[in-house]
């Protein structure tokens, strides 16, 4: 059986993402790294840790349904990133977590913070007020998604 959250379980072909190329960083860590400089400005330094949970993964999903396929690369990237701003993010790209309520930004802030769901890698969009689904994202031109604000008075 698969790891949890890996890309065998919905992915056709998904024996590349776990090549050398591929992984969880290269999948879909651009997505999210685009956003953070977007909304923070440029990457000052970074470090990370990761990991290979399993050296074998099995396809889970049609038309290779069974076939056992070599894990080559990391499967689980945790990072962190200083801006030059001052902010510090943390990144997870993982293929080895069954559930969460990731994919999502968390922008915590001294009068707030800002949830970003993101549904569609190039999928994302602010609220200011509650939840909504609405409009083009101005972070990643995507279409829009849940956001929310949440601020210790409620607001």
């Amino acid at each position: 059986m698969g790891a949890p959250g890996g890309r065998e379980w919905f992915h056709p072909n998904p024996e590349f993402l776990y090549k050398p190329g591929g992984g969880p960083l290269l999948d879909i860590g651009p997505y999210y790294v685009t956003a953070l400089v977007s909304l923070l400005g440029a990457a000052k330094r970074c470090c990370a840790m990761t990991r290979r949970t399993l050296a074998t993964r099995v396809i889970e999903s049609l038309p290779n349904k069974g076939k056992t396929i070599d894990v080559e690369v990391d499967t689980h990237v945790s990072g962190d990133i200083e801006f030059a701003s001052g902010a510090i993010a943390t990144l997870i790209a993982s293929f080895d977590v069954w559930d969460s309520e990731l994919p999502r930004l968390e922008i915590y802030g001294t009068k707030g913070t800002i949830c970003i769901w993101i549904s569609i890698p190039s999928m994302a969009q602010i609220s200011l007020a509650g939840w909504c689904c609405c409009g083009p994202s101005t972070i990643t031109g995507g279409r829009a998604c849940r956001a929310r604000l949440r601020t210790p008075n409620g607001r």
